[in-house]
């Protein structure tokens, strides 16, 4: 059994000649191209799958190999897990030849290989360059360029792969970092298995999913807790950037901000508690303000969704419509993110980030507590400030709800970082009101882009002011409902409270 560490990357086209060329500058041992065919194989029912297993069988250098590829560690990018590897004569797997692994109870191996059947095969030729590093170490540099395919379905593999051979971990993460200057290039979190059973089963287009709760468990250390809550961060960064580049949906682009938003977050939330140093932080507030305008786009798309049916009640709605769709225009469209996307300054603030939480053991705690006593106290201090804030008074204006919007949204993400600590039915209970509130001042963001329009018009004309009374409408409408739902969150007793 090995323990395979690897680095992968989507590489763009006609990558090979500048990658030649950042390798010169290194010592390259042993440079060699090949042809790798693998079949994968599993169950109908896609037991190994369930079981978070990978079976294939690859045909190279005049041998056949059968390697079992099991659960183990994925951040961003870098993949960590157990490898089985056999020398077999056929073409059919031969389960009872891995005997060190171990198997499901229950399972017998002989029933188990005669349900094996092909599911979907990788064809490709890959490149390889051995490079001698610093501290006695060894990486592989693999590009591989061919197709995945299931039946008369096919994919295109472009990918870079970086994988430790020997030594030390940081040299990986070094030799990553100087491949980030190829222009194109992006971390990938997706095997080859993974994205080869989404092309058997056909699996339908996935969709972006809300920032949800941070896995906790009472028993775990501050600095536990402090890392888990950055890797889902990271995890739900690096699946929405996947949807994004497939689909160009504002709204993945809108999770991925809100997971880099997440990260900061927990840097706050955890400060006082741990020492750590994180020499990206300045960057990830650099990706955040690339992002700055997503908001704003978002609204005009939803106002224009259903060919303006927001609107569709005012006079001038066609040229309030080409207004809007000219204000769309001057903002980064989905090439200018692509584009941001694929860029080295991010694919070095990704790579840090992998490189940053998967050594993750130079964080450590501050102060001794617990971590549910620590969940209280940060609940309970991030809750008081806001119901000091305006959000405590009397009666909050449009206006007010506007501003303070990104308070109660760094509020929720409190309880999405420490949440998961307490019990759900309360938690869920307190938080539903919040999240109502919330979306009523998104409803109310959602008319900004109509008011700017208005203030930099210079009509004074009947559609103008038909305009003005409709936008006036829609705001109080949305603050009495706010005002109703605030009143009624503020008596809610707080979830964090133990007995």
């Amino acid at each position: 059994m090995n323990s395979e560490i690897e680095l992968k990357f989507y590489a763009p086209d006609g990558c090979v000649g500048e990658l030649q060329q950042i390798l010169e500058k290194f010592s390259v041992l042993q440079h060699e191209e090949r042809h790798l065919r693998s079949v994968y194989f599993d169950t109908a029912e896609r037991h190994l799958k369930k079981w978070r297993m990978g079976l294939r069988i690859r045909a190279g250098d005049e041998q056949n190999v059968q390697t079992i590829k099991t659960a183990g560690r994925n951040i961003g990018g870098l993949h960590e897990r157990p490898e089985y590897n056999q020398v077999i004569e056929g073409n059919h797997p031969q389960l009872a030849r891995f005997e060190q692994l171990s198997w499901p109870d229950d399972i017998e191996l002989d029933a188990l290989e005669q349900q094996l059947i092909p599911i979907f095969v990788t064809d490709f030729s890959r490149t390889t360059w051995l490079v001698d590093l610093d501290n006695e170490t060894l990486i592989e540099v693999a590009l591989d360029c061919g197709f995945l395919q299931s039946g008369e379905k096919q994919e295109p593999i472009q990918e870079i792969e970086l994988e430790l051979v020997k030594g030390d971990i940081a040299q990986l993460f070094y030799l990553a970092g100087r491949l980030t200057e190829l222009s194109g290039l992006q971390l990938s979190s997706s095997s080859k298995a993974k994205r080869g059973y989404a092309l058997a089963d056909q699996t339908p287009h996935e969709q972006p999913s809300l920032l949800h709760f941070v896995p906790l468990s009472a028993d775990m250390s501050i600095p536990e807790a402090f890392i888990q809550s950055l890797e889902y961060a990271m995890h739900h960064w690096q699946y929405h950037q996947q949807l994004y580049i497939q689909s160009h949906d504002l709204k993945a682009l809108i999770q991925l901000k809100q997971a880099s938003m997440l990260m900061h977050q927990v840097f706050n939330i955890y400060q006082d508690v741990v020492d750590f140093n994180c020499p990206w932080h300045a960057e990830l507030l650099w990706w955040l303000r690339q992002l700055s305008w997503l908001e704003e786009a978002l609204s005009i798309e939803k106002l224009l969704d259903q060919h303006g049916a927001f609107i569709r009640k005012l006079n001038n709605r066609r040229t309030l419509s080409r207004q809007l769709e000219d204000r769309l225009k001057q903002l980064p469209d989905a090439d200018d993110v692509l584009k941001l996307l694929s860029s080295p300054r991010y694919n070095r603030l990704m790579v840090d980030i992998v490189s940053w939480l998967y050594q993750g053991e130079r964080v450590s705690s501050v102060q001794q507590i617990e971590l549910l006593d620590f969940a209280e106290q940060a609940l309970e201090l991030s809750w008081q400030e806001l119901r000091n804030s305006d959000f405590g008074s009397e009666s909050i204006s449009f206006e007010q709800y506007t501003r303070m919007s990104g308070r109660l949204r760094r509020n929720l993400m409190v309880g999405n970082c420490l949440g998961d600590l307490f019990l759900a039915e309360e938690r869920d209970d307190f938080r539903l009101l919040w999240l109502d509130i919330l979306g009523g001042v998104d409803d109310l963001q959602l008319l900004e882009p109509i008011a700017e329009l208005i203030e930099e018009s210079d009509d004074d004309d009947e559609d103008i002011r038909q305009v003005c009374k409709w936008l006036h409408r829609k705001r109080e409408s949305i603050t009495d409902a706010i005002e109703f739902t605030r009143i009624e969150a503020l008596a809610r007793t707080d979830y964090w409270h133990r007995e």
